[in-house]
């Protein structure tokens, strides 16, 4: 059953009861839809797994790439994008403007407590991951906010980033693991994909590009992420834009000129010091949409995480906390 947040800046739609989706932030004074939406009901009906559910915001945990992994000995199955996008969760506690719902795994033996809450313009999320079982829990935890594609609009990527790594099979960017400088002959990582064009993009900043840390209790299999400095700045590759004092600072987000609204996303790098960039202009799927990925793990399976030396393992009654937000305001209040 979906349930409506809402106050007197947005109106959010959650369904606690598949994963805790998110399938709508609408900012009311805009009339501005920031979530991706599905496509048609026939073409989204004939799909299998996630790709069936590719729209609006999840939490991609413990993995986002399907794969068999041996830890310790034991092998486990870690499904496409995880459990959590389809978790059955169970409402703690509700009002107005906020949910908190929590929900365990059979299979990895933790507890994922979530809570959603509106602040003013903001849509502010966190989370808490428990390791309930014996074993240590190798995982990565990235947030999966698919919003909406505009073919006008603009990537804000903090400012002095300076590498990107292409991470999926692309007939412009290349093999995975190619890595290209922000400003290069090849592709404008300001800008998305044409709409005509058919492409679906993938890549990541640089470890180092971002920040680096750990969450309590956890370590970083293979050694710790190379140290960076975010310094906390709200400063952004194509412009400044305004800060939310009541908020983290703002680490990227997009820009739609045609609509003249921001979307910012607000969180700790140093808890979350890997930022992924997705974008499809009609290449999977024939979606449109795109996010930007905060993540704990570089990058997006266990084992390839593992073999980077970047792969956080939560031990056994340990846990992980995680807070962002994301708020949208439009470019007349700045």
């Amino acid at each position: 059953m979906e349930k409506i947040l809402e106050n007197e800046c947005l109106r959010v739609v959650i369904t606690p009861g598949f994963g805790g989706k998110i399938t709508s932030l609408f900012h009311k004074e805009s009339s501005f839809e920031a979530a991706a939406q599905p496509g048609e009901k026939e073409k989204m009906v004939s799909r299998r797994g996630f790709s069936r559910y590719a729209y609006g915001f999840d939490d991609a945990f413990p993995n986002i790439d399907a794969e068999n992994f041996v830890w310790n000995g034991k092998e486990k199955r870690y499904p496409d994008h995880g459990e959590i996008w389809h978790a059955d969760f169970t409402v703690l506690s509700q009002g107005r403007d906020f949910v908190r719902m929590v929900w365990e795994s059979r299979v990895f033996s933790y507890r994922y407590e979530k809570e959603v809450r509106l602040f003013s313009n903001a849509l502010v999320m966190r989370c808490h991951i428990a390791n309930i079982g014996e074993d240590e829990l190798p995982a990565i935890w990235t947030w999966h906010g698919l919003m909406r594609y505009e073919e006008d609009m603009e990537i804000l990527l903090p400012f002095g980033t300076g590498r990107c790594r292409n991470v999926l099979s692309e007939r412009m960017l290349g093999a995975p693991d190619t890595i290209y400088t922000y400003d290069n002959p090849v592709y404008d990582f300001r800008k998305v994909p044409a709409a005509d064009s058919r492409r679906a993009v993938k890549y990541y900043l640089e470890p180092g590009e971002v920040g680096a840390g750990r969450g309590e209790g956890m370590h970083y299999a293979g050694g710790m992420p190379a140290a960076a400095h975010c310094g906390g700045e709200t400063r952004f590759v194509g412009g400044d834009v305004p800060a939310c004092r009541e908020l983290l600072p703002a680490v990227g987000g997009f820009y739609y000129p045609s609509r003249r609204m921001f979307c910012m996303l607000h969180y700790d790098v140093k808890k979350l010091p890997y930022l992924g960039v997705w974008v499809t202009a009609g290449g999977f799927e024939g979606d449109y949409n795109c996010a930007l990925e905060p993540s704990d793990g570089f990058y997006d399976s266990v084992r390839k995480a593992g073999e980077n030396g970047r792969l956080p393992v939560l031990a056994s009654g340990a846990a992980a906390d995680f807070g962002f937000a994301v708020s949208l305001f439009s470019k007349e209040k700045m």
